[in-house]
């Protein structure tokens, strides 16, 4: 059987070929017997002469018979370079000029799938039907206009019988049409055709150089060309001939590609000129035969492979690679500018064939010394190409060649980084291991192994972890954010977990103060927060505050500081909770429920911060209508002012006086029409005026909201009254025979008017109070 056959549709199963002879006669068995149908197909497809001349002869089968593709029994048995069955239905009638319904010729066939034997007859025949015709013309200008144009002819993806032929492993059918070229036409014409581009854009030399075939391309570059035509030229003319045959292929070679030079090209073709390539799909045996098809492969890297990793090198043809490793070498030799040409996409060969993983193509520019180190329009070398792609061997071989593993990119990233995000484990092991275990950061103090936390890659996590064990757990960016916080932030509960257990600390605390807790609370990340508590984080963690922990107490009191969650806390600076930064955003609703949930007391929920502002406050100047819904619905207090005398609703007038479903809600829950602030000098209807809200002020108005001096005024005459009563009340207090009824009314009164006024009680007050009802 001959060794194209597995280019064909039937490749030796019995059951296959019977499927593709079906095919081929469906459509034509309602005019012909189907079983002898099937028994002519089958008899040209195995060169069976006699089977076939009865179907033709005793069963009224027409010679040139063809399925509704157009496929003929001329073409099936010129596929299998069969030549007494082309002999034989040549001779019952088969016609040398039909075409498929692809555009292909009996000739364009037999070059296609490198059938000699079949070329050499059909070239023959031509040739001696061209001559008779030629001889029978009167006219020679005429008759010579398109003589042998059979040799020129092409199929739909415009390939002539040239570019087919140089598909194949041997260069005898390109030899021979180039020959029958010269001799019959002129070798003008086969330079013409030489330099002629199919519809892709190749010349004949390409699709040599794709499909592998270095024979073909050994004829076409080298001084094979003289002895291959030597027969065929004028004598003395056959070294000028030659070169000028060699020169258009040389030409053809500085062609810009769809992709780039035909080294880019060479890349990413996949295509071949017959070999093993079809066992290469079978289960390969283990990673060591991986790594072995291309010389310069350090033995010891095999043993930096793990089974485990997600990015083991795939299995490749050696036979494939051997051939691509040639065809590079003969190319630099001819055309040694391919080796610095660019891509339109701005790679070098190189990084092609690093990107696609062609191991020939790269160790063939490896040791012409190309640059390893020439980067793209985004400074990135061939190592950030291979490690981006994870192609691990691509890495080793590299490394091997002296590549850096740590070169950056125009924006600063290394090739550590792009294997780490990807989780292309090997490549990252190997690219750590060749740096020496330093992980170097971007400018903005992201390692890979952080990059690698931020995007859920567990296992390149572990790869460096387990790579070097003594890993800082304390390693910080620019702003102080450890991986554990930028896992939190990014709610991976799973990669927290990893690095928890890994000994990440869950209190450090970045340049704001906040731990990873808080820092899962700012970002809603309500799972990351499930985890970190599973792992004992502190829930009532501030931000931005130092605490102290104070044991003693003094005097049997509680001294200055604050009894919070059962620890004495000195805080300064924002002192926000894991509460107050949930309610900044309604998309941390979740997470502000799960706290919730966890922290039910009211003096967990209205908690000051420094400023003192509750968690409330920061929904109402962030405008967070879901936060402010869900902390209402828990017991926050609304009347609470912060430090500057603010309430809720005076923040939400200020942040967005139009958002009528946060004012509508904090109406609903507020009496309170007149807020103001003394060291503002506004009240609530001063910040809707000036806001220009005037539906709102006309209903604050409707409701005796007042301005600021107003306010003011009332303010000072109830003070004005409150002292009076104050003395009032020091004269009651020196009569010990009237403490009763009375005096609990003043003291009442005296109360609930300095609180309306917005005044600060005085501690007198107090010390009455506690003498009074001791």
């Amino acid at each position: 059987m001959h060794r194209f056959e597995h280019l064909i549709d039937a490749r030796g199963d019995e059951e296959r070929q019977q499927i593709a002879l079906d095919e081929y006669i469906e459509g034509i068995g309602d005019r012909y017997d189907l079983a002898q149908l099937r028994t002519a197909f089958q008899a040209a497809s195995k060169g069976d002469t006699t089977t076939l001349s009865a179907c033709i002869i005793n069963e009224g089968i027409p010679a040139d018979v063809e399925s509704s593709q157009g496929v003929s029994l001329l073409q099936l048995a010129i596929q299998r370079d069969h030549v007494k069955a082309v002999k034989v239905l040549i001779e019952l009638g088969a016609s040398l000029n039909k075409a498929t319904s692809r555009g292909r010729t009996p000739l364009l066939t037999a070059a296609k799938y490198g059938a000699i034997q079949s070329m050499r007859l059909i070239l023959q025949l031509l040739c001696e039907q061209e001559k008779s015709r030629l001889k029978k013309s009167n006219n020679k200008s005429t008759s010579t206009e398109n003589a042998y144009d059979f040799l020129f002819a092409f199929d739909e993806n415009n390939d002539s019988a040239l570019h087919l032929a140089c598909r194949g492993l041997e260069y005898k059918c390109v030899k021979t049409l180039l020959c029958a070229i010269i001799s019959k036409v002129d070798w003008r014409a086969a330079e013409k055709i030489l330099g002629q581009a199919n519809e892709r854009g190749y010349a004949p030399v390409h699709v040599a150089c794709m499909w592998r075939s270095v024979a073909v391309v050994r004829l076409l570059l080298s001084n094979e060309c003289n002895k291959a035509i030597a027969k065929v030229c004028p004598i003395g003319r056959t070294n000028r001939i030659a070169n000028a045959l060699r020169n258009a292929s040389i030409n053809a070679l500085t062609w810009e590609l769809q992709t780039g030079s035909i080294l880019h090209e060479m890349a990413c073709s996949k295509a071949c000129s017959g070999c093993a390539c079809e066992t290469i799909g079978q289960p390969h045996i283990g990673i060591a035969s991986n790594l072995g098809y291309v010389e310069g492969l350090p033995i010891g890297v095999v043993a930096e492979y793990e089974e485990d990793d997600l990015d083991l090198p795939s299995r490749k043809c050696i036979q494939c690679e051997r051939k691509a490793k040639e065809i590079v070498k003969l190319l630099a030799k001819r055309c040694p500018q391919l080796l610095v040409t660019r891509s339109i996409s701005g790679l070098t060969p190189l990084m092609s064939a690093v990107a696609k993983d062609a191991l020939g193509i790269v160790e063939a520019l490896l040791q012409l010394k190309v640059d390893t180190e020439e980067v793209d329009g985004k400074g990135r070398t061939a190592m950030h190409h291979a490690a981006s792609r994870g192609i691990s061997r691509q890495v080793a071989i590299l490394l091997s060649w002296g590549a850096s593993p740590c070169r950056p990119d125009f924006e600063c990233n290394r090739p550590m980084h792009y294997a780490a995000i990807k989780g292309h484990t090997a490549s990252l092991r190997l690219l750590y291991r060749a740096n020496k275990y330093i992980d170097v950061a971007t400018p903005n103090g992201h390692t890979a192994f952080m990059w690698a936390a931020m995007f859920r890659c567990d296992a390149s996590l572990r790869t460096m972890l387990n790579a070097n064990p003594l890993l800082s757990r304390h390693e910080r960016d620019n702003e102080g954010n450890t991986a554990l916080h930028l896992a939190a932030k990014r709610d991976l509960p799973n990669t927290v977990k990893l690095l928890l257990s890994a000994g990440w600390d869950t209190e450090y605390k970045n340049d704001r103060g906040e731990s990873a807790f808080v820092t899962a609370a700012a970002n809603g990340s309500a799972n990351a927060m499930r985890a970190l508590l599973s792992y004992g984080a502190d829930v009532f963690a501030l931000d931005k505050a130092t605490s102290l922990k104070l044991t003693a107490t003094l005097g049997g009191t509680r001294d200055l500081s604050m009894e919070l969650f059962g620890l004495w806390w000195l805080r300064w600076a924002d002192g926000n909770s894991a509460l107050h930064v949930a309610s900044r955003s309604d998309n941390c609703r979740d997470a502000l429920r799960e706290l919730l949930a966890w922290l039910m007391e009211s003096r967990f929920i209205n908690f000051r911060n420094n400023d003192g502002k509750t968690p409330l406050h920061i929904a109402a100047e962030n405008c967070a209508v879901k936060c402010i819904r869900e902390l209402l619905k828990n017991g926050a207090d609304i009347r609470v002012r912060d430090s500057r005398g603010w309430d809720c609703l005076m923040l939400t007038i200020k942040a967005n006086p139009r958002s009528w479903p946060i004012l509508t809600l904090l109406i609903k829950h507020s009496p309170n029409m007149n807020g103001y602030s003394p060291i503002d000098n506004v009240s609530t209807l001063s910040l809707a005026q000036t806001a220009g809200n005037e539906l709102f002020v006309a209903y604050l108005k409707m409701h005796g909201a007042m301005l600021p001096f107003e306010i003011i005024d009332r303010a000072a005459r109830r003070i004005q009254r409150w002292y009076r009563k104050k003395l009032f009340l020091r004269g009651l207090l020196h009569q010990p025979d009237r403490k009763g009824v009375r005096i609990r009314q003043v003291c009442a009164s005296l109360g609930a008017e300095m609180l309306e006024a917005g005044a600060q009680i005085p501690p007198v007050y107090f010390a009455v109070r506690r003498s009074l009802f001791a």
